[in-house]
């Protein structure tokens, strides 16, 4: 079905965003959104349970990569909400308007 109404120029511009996602800013929902969407249509970038934990993971800034990475979530909605979490607080604190060297 994906051959029949996607191109294939418009696949692989698709399989190279995904391939390339990262989150912007202090945007998580965005991140988690567009990752779903994109799961569901590059399938080989995600075939396991684990293939998708880590390449969400490299997806998130440093900062809040670092964390959710070493509470070693069992699902990708554990991960999610983990990565959602640690996301909002940082929000919440300013940490986003701060230069990354502060935070180490």
């Amino acid at each position: 079905m994906m051959d029949e109404f996607c191109p294939p120029h418009e696949r692989q511009k698709l399989e190279d965003e995904f391939w390339n996602i990262k989150q912007k800013d202090g945007d998580n929902a965005a991140l988690i959104a567009r990752f779903k969407q994109l799961s569901i249509i590059c399938p080989d970038q995600v075939k396991t349970s684990d293939m998708t934990i880590k390449k969400y993971i490299r997806a998130l800034p440093d900062c809040v990569a670092d964390f959710v990475h070493a509470a070693k979530p069992a699902t990708i909605e554990e991960t999610y909400l983990l990565a959602a979490e640690i996301n909002d607080k940082r929000v919440k604190s300013g940490f986003w308007d701060k230069p990354s060297k502060s935070l180490h």
